[in-house]
């Protein structure tokens, strides 16, 4: 059965923006969909976020994850930490650097991109233009330009 995962940012939560919106479309598509609240969303951590969606998602060929911001950027650790092509990762203004905050807990010091690469079918990363906040149009492009710099090599 087809499957999706939809991953809120910091301080947010499922029910937030228009995840609710997308779940049931979703669902109306015949998805099977898991919106999680993940946890301490206030202060968010790869240490805490990656091992609970491992731990509590259903991940195969057929999954379709969506990501905003933080939830974005963990799609990116995500990625490395299965060993199954998934359909379809949407990074939603995620980002894979933080310049105003070197150790943002939610963001790994370093990616394996050539295995981010493999291990999905299709990647899309949208833009959100923020006035403020982390993600940026130029952080997106450094995550797409390392993704394909991966496809390259």
């Amino acid at each position: 059965m087809k499957n999706a995962i939809i991953l809120h940012g910091t301080g947010d939560s499922p029910k937030s923006f228009w995840f609710p919106w997308l779940k049931n479309e979703l669902e109306n598509d015949g998805y099977q969909v898991w919106t999680p609240q993940l946890p301490d969303a206030d202060n968010p951590q790869i240490k805490k976020w990656l091992p609970f969606i491992l731990e509590n998602a259903k991940i195969d060929k057929d999954t379709v994850i969506v990501g905003h911001s933080a939830g974005a950027t963990v799609i990116l650790a995500l990625l490395e930490a299965i060993d199954i092509q998934i359909k379809q990762a949407i990074s939603v203004a995620g980002y894979c650097y933080n310049d105003e905050d070197p150790n943002d807990p939610i963001i790994k010091k370093e990616y394996n991109w050539d295995k981010i690469s493999k291990n999905t079918q299709e990647l899309f990363l949208l833009i959100q233009i923020m006035t403020h906040g982390v993600a940026t149009m130029f952080k997106a492009e450094e995550c797409s330009t390392k993704l394909g710099e991966s496809k390259s090599s």
